[in-house]
Protein backbone atom coordinates (compact mmCIF):
# COMPACT_ATOMS: atom_id res chain seq x y z
CA UNK A 1 0.00 0.00 0.00
CA UNK A 2 3.21 2.51 0.26
CA UNK A 3 3.89 2.09 -2.90
CA UNK A 4 0.67 2.56 -4.05
CA UNK A 5 -0.61 5.03 -1.95
CA UNK A 6 3.18 7.22 -4.01
CA UNK A 7 1.39 6.30 -7.42
CA UNK A 8 -2.02 7.95 -6.13
CA UNK A 9 -0.04 11.24 -5.66
CA UNK A 10 2.71 11.25 -7.96
CA UNK A 11 1.76 9.02 -10.74
CA UNK A 12 0.02 10.00 -13.79
CA UNK A 13 3.15 11.42 -15.71
CA UNK A 14 6.62 9.93 -17.26
CA UNK A 15 8.65 12.09 -14.64
CA UNK A 16 6.85 11.12 -11.71
CA UNK A 17 7.49 7.61 -12.24
CA UNK A 18 10.54 8.32 -13.38
CA UNK A 19 11.38 10.22 -9.56
CA UNK A 20 9.40 7.06 -7.80
CA UNK A 21 11.86 4.64 -9.54
CA UNK A 22 14.47 5.70 -7.54
CA UNK A 23 14.27 3.94 -4.13
CA UNK A 24 11.30 5.53 -3.03
CA UNK A 25 9.28 2.28 -3.63
CA UNK A 26 9.74 -1.71 -1.93
CA UNK A 27 9.15 -3.42 -5.83
CA UNK A 28 10.19 -2.92 -9.35
CA UNK A 29 7.46 -1.39 -11.83
CA UNK A 30 7.31 -1.14 -15.29
CA UNK A 31 5.07 1.43 -16.90
CA UNK A 32 2.74 0.59 -19.37
CA UNK A 33 0.18 2.98 -19.81
CA UNK A 34 -1.33 6.41 -18.84
CA UNK A 35 -4.97 6.81 -20.59
CA UNK A 36 -5.27 10.60 -22.08
CA UNK A 37 -8.09 12.34 -20.08
CA UNK A 38 -11.36 10.93 -20.76
CA UNK A 39 -15.01 11.76 -19.37
CA UNK A 40 -15.55 14.09 -16.43
CA UNK A 41 -11.64 14.50 -16.46
CA UNK A 42 -11.04 10.42 -15.29
CA UNK A 43 -7.47 9.36 -15.98
CA UNK A 44 -5.89 6.03 -15.53
CA UNK A 45 -2.52 4.69 -15.72
CA UNK A 46 -1.30 0.87 -15.21
CA UNK A 47 1.87 -0.61 -14.30
CA UNK A 48 3.43 -4.07 -14.21
CA UNK A 49 5.17 -5.03 -11.06
CA UNK A 50 8.75 -7.23 -10.91
CA UNK A 51 6.44 -10.26 -9.51
CA UNK A 52 3.83 -10.46 -12.34
CA UNK A 53 1.19 -8.56 -10.96
CA UNK A 54 -0.58 -5.78 -12.71
CA UNK A 55 -1.67 -2.18 -10.89
CA UNK A 56 -4.04 -0.33 -12.42
CA UNK A 57 -4.40 3.14 -10.66
CA UNK A 58 -7.28 5.62 -10.76
CA UNK A 59 -7.07 9.15 -10.89
CA UNK A 60 -8.58 10.89 -7.83
CA UNK A 61 -10.69 14.83 -8.15
CA UNK A 62 -8.56 17.27 -9.63
CA UNK A 63 -9.16 21.13 -9.89
CA UNK A 64 -11.69 21.29 -12.79
CA UNK A 65 -15.52 21.56 -12.80
CA UNK A 66 -15.83 18.24 -14.62
CA UNK A 67 -14.10 16.44 -12.05
CA UNK A 68 -16.11 17.61 -9.06
CA UNK A 69 -19.47 17.22 -11.29
CA UNK A 70 -18.46 13.57 -10.94
CA UNK A 71 -18.47 13.78 -7.24
CA UNK A 72 -21.67 15.80 -7.08
CA UNK A 73 -23.84 13.67 -9.83
CA UNK A 74 -24.93 11.30 -7.24
CA UNK A 75 -27.74 9.88 -8.35
CA UNK A 76 -28.06 5.91 -8.35
CA UNK A 77 -28.55 3.42 -10.95
CA UNK A 78 -29.10 0.06 -11.15
CA UNK A 79 -25.84 -2.19 -10.47
CA UNK A 80 -26.36 -4.11 -13.81
CA UNK A 81 -27.53 -2.43 -16.74
CA UNK A 82 -25.81 -0.25 -20.06
CA UNK A 83 -25.21 3.66 -20.21
CA UNK A 84 -25.45 5.30 -23.51
CA UNK A 85 -22.07 7.76 -23.19
CA UNK A 86 -22.22 9.48 -27.00
CA UNK A 87 -24.33 8.40 -30.21
CA UNK A 88 -22.09 5.58 -30.86
CA UNK A 89 -20.81 4.55 -27.55
CA UNK A 90 -22.89 2.20 -25.33
CA UNK A 91 -21.53 0.81 -21.87
CA UNK A 92 -22.50 -2.45 -20.71
CA UNK A 93 -21.62 -3.38 -17.16
CA UNK A 94 -22.66 -5.53 -14.14
CA UNK A 95 -20.84 -4.71 -10.95
CA UNK A 96 -22.86 -6.14 -8.64
CA UNK A 97 -25.67 -9.25 -9.07
CA UNK A 98 -28.35 -8.37 -6.19
CA UNK A 99 -31.30 -6.34 -8.31
CA UNK A 100 -31.51 -4.41 -5.42
CA UNK A 101 -28.26 -3.14 -5.60
CA UNK A 102 -27.73 0.26 -6.81
CA UNK A 103 -24.08 2.73 -7.44
CA UNK A 104 -23.12 6.43 -7.96
CA UNK A 105 -23.45 7.61 -12.06
CA UNK A 106 -21.28 9.87 -11.42
CA UNK A 107 -18.40 7.23 -10.82
CA UNK A 108 -19.95 4.93 -13.15
CA UNK A 109 -19.75 7.65 -16.22
CA UNK A 110 -16.02 8.07 -15.34
CA UNK A 111 -16.05 4.10 -15.36
CA UNK A 112 -17.47 3.74 -18.76
CA UNK A 113 -14.82 6.19 -20.05
CA UNK A 114 -12.03 4.92 -18.50
CA UNK A 115 -13.20 0.99 -19.25
CA UNK A 116 -11.90 0.58 -22.99
CA UNK A 117 -8.12 1.62 -21.84
CA UNK A 118 -8.35 -0.94 -19.26
CA UNK A 119 -10.03 -3.87 -20.89
CA UNK A 120 -7.17 -3.14 -24.09
CA UNK A 121 -4.25 -3.87 -21.40
CA UNK A 122 -5.60 -6.05 -19.31
CA UNK A 123 -6.48 -8.52 -22.18
CA UNK A 124 -2.96 -8.02 -23.42
CA UNK A 125 -1.73 -9.08 -19.99
CA UNK A 126 -4.12 -12.07 -19.46
CA UNK A 127 -3.14 -13.75 -22.88
CA UNK A 128 0.31 -12.90 -21.84
CA UNK A 129 -0.46 -15.07 -18.26
CA UNK A 130 -0.87 -12.10 -15.74
CA UNK A 131 -3.16 -13.19 -13.44
CA UNK A 132 -2.94 -11.48 -10.08
CA UNK A 133 -4.56 -7.45 -10.44
CA UNK A 134 -4.39 -4.81 -7.86
CA UNK A 135 -6.93 -1.63 -8.24
CA UNK A 136 -6.54 1.25 -6.50
CA UNK A 137 -6.87 4.90 -6.10
CA UNK A 138 -7.23 7.72 -3.70
CA UNK A 139 -10.33 10.18 -2.95
CA UNK A 140 -12.38 9.81 -6.26
CA UNK A 141 -9.92 7.54 -7.48
CA UNK A 142 -10.80 5.20 -4.91
CA UNK A 143 -14.55 5.28 -5.13
CA UNK A 144 -13.25 3.93 -8.83
CA UNK A 145 -11.96 1.15 -7.56
CA UNK A 146 -14.50 -0.10 -5.90
CA UNK A 147 -16.63 -0.11 -9.46
CA UNK A 148 -13.61 -1.02 -11.31
CA UNK A 149 -12.91 -4.37 -9.22
CA UNK A 150 -16.80 -5.05 -9.67
CA UNK A 151 -16.98 -3.96 -13.60
CA UNK A 152 -13.88 -6.61 -14.01
CA UNK A 153 -14.53 -9.19 -11.59
CA UNK A 154 -17.74 -9.62 -13.59
CA UNK A 155 -16.45 -9.19 -17.34
CA UNK A 156 -13.24 -11.76 -16.68
CA UNK A 157 -13.94 -13.92 -14.01
CA UNK A 158 -16.11 -16.46 -15.67
CA UNK A 159 -13.04 -16.98 -18.21
CA UNK A 160 -10.20 -16.35 -16.19
CA UNK A 161 -10.67 -19.21 -13.08
CA UNK A 162 -7.25 -18.44 -11.54
CA UNK A 163 -7.92 -13.95 -11.89
CA UNK A 164 -7.15 -12.70 -8.96
CA UNK A 165 -8.23 -9.46 -7.67
CA UNK A 166 -7.25 -6.99 -4.99
CA UNK A 167 -8.81 -3.41 -3.90
CA UNK A 168 -6.55 -0.64 -2.06
CA UNK A 169 -9.39 1.81 -2.02
CA UNK A 170 -8.09 4.63 -0.14
CA UNK A 171 -9.85 7.66 1.33
CA UNK A 172 -13.11 6.80 -0.63
CA UNK A 173 -16.07 7.65 -0.02
CA UNK A 174 -19.21 5.38 -0.20
CA UNK A 175 -19.85 4.42 -4.23
CA UNK A 176 -23.31 1.96 -3.85
CA UNK A 177 -25.95 1.29 -1.37
CA UNK A 178 -25.68 -1.47 1.04
CA UNK A 179 -26.17 -3.91 -1.33
CA UNK A 180 -23.39 -3.16 -3.82
CA UNK A 181 -21.55 -2.98 -0.44
CA UNK A 182 -22.19 -6.92 0.29
CA UNK A 183 -21.76 -7.98 -2.83
CA UNK A 184 -18.36 -6.30 -3.03
CA UNK A 185 -17.51 -7.69 0.53
CA UNK A 186 -18.50 -10.88 -1.54
CA UNK A 187 -16.08 -10.68 -4.29
CA UNK A 188 -13.18 -9.75 -2.42
CA UNK A 189 -13.29 -12.10 0.63
CA UNK A 190 -10.65 -13.69 2.35
CA UNK A 191 -8.24 -10.28 2.70
CA UNK A 192 -8.64 -8.96 -1.18
CA UNK A 193 -10.74 -5.78 -0.48
CA UNK A 194 -9.16 -3.22 1.83
CA UNK A 195 -10.65 0.71 2.26
CA UNK A 196 -7.96 2.79 4.11
CA UNK A 197 -9.26 6.09 6.04
CA UNK A 198 -8.62 8.81 8.18
CA UNK A 199 -11.28 9.08 10.75
CA UNK A 200 -10.70 12.65 10.43
CA UNK A 201 -11.82 12.76 7.03
CA UNK A 202 -15.18 13.20 5.92
CA UNK A 203 -14.88 12.44 2.71
CA UNK A 204 -15.12 8.66 3.24
CA UNK A 205 -18.56 8.90 5.35
CA UNK A 206 -20.12 10.29 2.11
CA UNK A 207 -22.26 10.77 -0.20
Amino acid sequence: YADILNFCFKGFSDTGFAKLSKGTLHYQYKQLFISPEVGLRNKCEMYLRNDNTAIINLRGTVAQPESWLANFFSGMIAAKGNLQINDSTNFEYTVAQNEKAYVHVGWMLGLAHLAPYINNCLDSLLKAGIRNVIVTGHSQGGALSFLTTSYLYYKYKAVYKDLQFKTYASAAPKPGNLFYAYDFDFITANGFGFRIINSEDWVPESP
